[in-house]
């Protein structure tokens, strides 16, 4: 049991008492929780609201005994608020450019879950207030992630009453001891928000910050398999925490590394270190003081991007300025890391039902002129094999030197080709939409998200 360091002894009984009761009350009704609820060290810190590192919980005394005496609804409810920011790891994110839109995305998201739940144990005044947002967000934002919701804020600028508003419906637990936390250099700064100096933790506390992590990822990955066999019964009540729970528990790709998979090896201007010999050269200018017995190779096998198609899905389910945010991150990252050939053969394919639009780039500028330019079109319905037709015509035609693969932006529904082609196949799908499409065993499958894209 967790311990309690309190000076008043009768008060710390009843407080210990109230804490074991509320963890018993959620233990019984959400059983896969167990893992979670079971972990925290408890200590009095004298504050109002329920507040957690990652590695003990502080509370307030008074405050616990008082809201627990107007409500113990509450209070079950204030605590599993804070154990599934745990479990979603919102508290170990890291550094955001804008701490206040994720505090309230991260609130707006556990308490849609808990709302969702639906148990009598945390039934509290506002559900209805707080659905009605909660279908808003998700029609606007398309899912009720912290991650999703934090960026869709950041695209809105939410105004301040706005975000009052909301936070009046979702407060329940302070964060401001969460780890990696940004703080403003001056409170009277008018920008204070868009400025923030990160801390600075000693070595000590990294590693315990680190290791806290670890034990929350784990405990996580528990509960999501302990979720996923128990979500039969549950039905459609456990829909948002299996979604958020298996978006926190995503390993993240480095979409930079992802790229080099479509790398040839090529001989390219370069001096080549490998084979250079030092010994003969330096011998050489010793004995004849301005003549190497031996010259660095000019020239280097190195791997670079030759051929490339990038096909987009212009169906009517995919946001063109997200069609268009991924083709500019993706000709910055190969532009940026000089992936190229000085000729290469790059060919941007929009297609839906057919294929709409094919665009040759040549030269790594292309890219900004493309999106700059270049307008989508189509917007049908989705069907993949167009795609892969056209690139086998164009192998055929010589089009390619050696095409190494492509990579299909898309939602994922469609038709696809029952063979496998003879280049590698990516599908990409951005958020979260891609997390249930299933893609042909032969195909590779990535999800990436625009925060992924935005940290390149």
């Amino acid at each position: 049991m967790p311990d309690l360091h309190l000076p008043d002894r009768q008060t710390a009984s009843i407080a210990r008492e109230v804490l074991d009761l509320t963890r018993d009350t959620l233990m019984v009704a959400l059983r896969f929780l167990g893992p979670a609820l079971d972990q925290p060290v408890f200590q009095d810190s004298g504050r109002d609201l329920f507040s957690t590192d990652g590695q003990r919980v502080a509370f307030g005394q008074k405050s616990l005994l008082d809201r627990y005496q107007a409500s113990r609804e509450h209070v079950a409810r204030d605590y599993l608020h804070l154990i599934l920011h745990l479990v979603l790891l919102h508290p170990f994110a890291g550094q955001k450019a804008r701490p206040d839109y994720w505090d309230l995305a991260c609130d707006i998201a556990v308490e849609t879950i808990i709302d969702e739940l639906n148990l009598v144990q945390t039934e509290c005044p506002g559900t209805s207030a707080r659905r009605a947002l909660a279908r808003q967000l998700k029609q606007e934002a398309r899912a009720l992630t912290a991650e999703r919701l934090y960026q869709f804020f950041l695209g809105q600028s939410l105004p301040d009453a706005t975000m009052l508003q909301w936070q009046d419906l979702v407060l329940r637990d302070d964060h401001h001891d969460w780890p990696l936390r940004k703080i403003a250099p001056d409170e009277d700064s008018e920008n204070q928000q868009d400025t923030p100096l990160p801390l600075h933790p000693d070595a000590e506390q990294q590693d315990a910050q680190s290791r806290a992590r670890e034990r929350w990822e784990a405990i996580s990955s528990r509960i999501q398999v302990d979720l996923e066999t128990l979500s039969r019964n549950w039905g459609g009540r456990s829909g948002t925490l299996t979604a958020a729970i298996e978006r926190a528990n995503q390993s993240r790709v480095n979409y930079r590394s992802f790229l080099q998979r479509f790398m040839v090896l090529d001989e390219a201007l370069r001096i080549n270190d490998d084979e250079f010999d030092t010994v003969f050269y330096t011998y050489g200018l010793t004995l004849y003081r301005n003549l190497p017995l031996i010259e660095p190779l000019e020239y280097k096998d190195v791997p670079k991007i030759r051929d490339l198609v990038i096909a987009i899905d212009t169906s009517a389910s995919c946001s063109g300025d997200t069609v268009q945010s991924f083709i500019r991150k993706t000709g910055d990252i190969l532009s940026q890391n000089e992936a190229f050939f000085q000729t290469f053969n790059v060919f941007l394919i929009q297609c839906d039902a057919k294929v709409q639009s094919v665009v040759q780039l040549k030269k790594p500028d292309d890219f900004a002129r493309y999106t700059a330019s270049e307008q989508l079109c189509g917007f049908g319905g989705t069907d993949f094999r167009p795609v892969f037709q056209l690139v086998d015509d164009m192998i055929r035609q010589s089009h390619f030197t050696q095409l190494k693969g492509l990579i299909y932006f898309t939602d994922g529904q469609g038709t696809y080709p029952e063979k496998k082609p003879a280049y590698e196949t990516a599908f990409i799908f951005l958020n979260d939409e891609g997390t249930q499409v299933a893609v042909p065993p032969w195909a590779i499958k990535l999800i990436l998200h625009e925060e992924d894209l935005d940290q390149l």
